[in-house]
C-alpha cells in the first residue's frame, strides 16, 4: 500500500493503552528510518471474534492486489538500491 499501513495488535494483559503503543511504534520507526511520514491520527477497530479477525486478515492480505502495487518495480532482485537508508 503506497499510502497506508495495516496492523493487528494483540493485547495480553498489557497496562498500556493503544494510543501509547501506536505513539511509541511511530516514534521508533521515525527514529530508525530518519523519515517523517506519519499522519497525526489513526483509525482503530476492535476485533471482537475469530470470524471478524479472519475477514480483516483477508482484507489486509488482498489490499495490495486491490491497489495494483507492482512490488517488483520497487524491489528488483529483493532489494531497493534507491533506498538512501539501506545499509
Amino acid at each position: 500500500m503506497p499510502d497506508h499501513l495495516h496492523m493487528i495488535f494483540v493485547f495480553n494483559e498489557t497496562k498500556k493503552d493503544l494510543s501509547e503503543i501506536v505513539r511509541t511504534f511511530k516514534a521508533l520507526v521515525t527514529r530508525n528510518t530518519r523519515m517523517k511520514f506519519w499522519q497525526r491520527n489513526y483509525y482503530e477497530h476492535v476485533i471482537r471474534n475469530e470470524e471478524a479477525l479472519l475477514k480483516i486478515r483477508e482484507y489486509i492480505q488482498n489490499n495490495p492486489l486491490v491497489e495494483n502495487i507492482k512490488f517488483k518495480e520497487f524491489y528488483k532482485d529483493g532489494s531497493d538500491k534507491s533506498d538512501p537508508y539501506r545499509k
